[in-house]
């Protein structure tokens, strides 16, 4: 099955994504972004992105692009402790690869909807 993934840099954006048929959404949060100075979302802004996609079926993946050093290890676990707050269930957040290699970037969490 083809699944179509969209970036979404704003509110609008991810609006128009999720309008036009995107099965999925890509973006990030404020910090451990590549685009230090993007308008990214901010903690409430996630909250509404990842409630907006869910009671429309659509898959949110927040992504972290950017290199972790060891010093910043304390404030990925309380980000990603936040995204399972936010979930609320631990199933709904899938850790798909830990983001600590030299040179890499990697998605961190995939939140789906209960139901499809």
């Amino acid at each position: 099955m083809v699944e179509l993934l969209a970036p979404a840099g704003s509110k609008e954006a991810l609006t128009a994504a999720v309008e036009s048929g995107a099965d999925a959404i890509y973006l990030a949060g404020s910090v451990f972004g590549a685009r230090a100075y993007a308008n990214n979302f901010d903690e409430d802004g996630l909250r509404e992105a990842i409630h907006f996609a869910h009671l429309r079926g659509v898959l949110i993946n927040v992504t972290v692009n950017t290199i972790i050093g060891d010093e910043e290890l304390p404030a990925l676990r309380d980000y990603l402790r936040f995204f399972m707050r936010l979930a609320l269930m631990p199933s709904w957040c899938r850790i798909l690869a830990w983001p600590n290699w030299p040179g890499k970037s990697c998605r961190i969490c995939r939140f789906m909807p209960a139901r499809r």
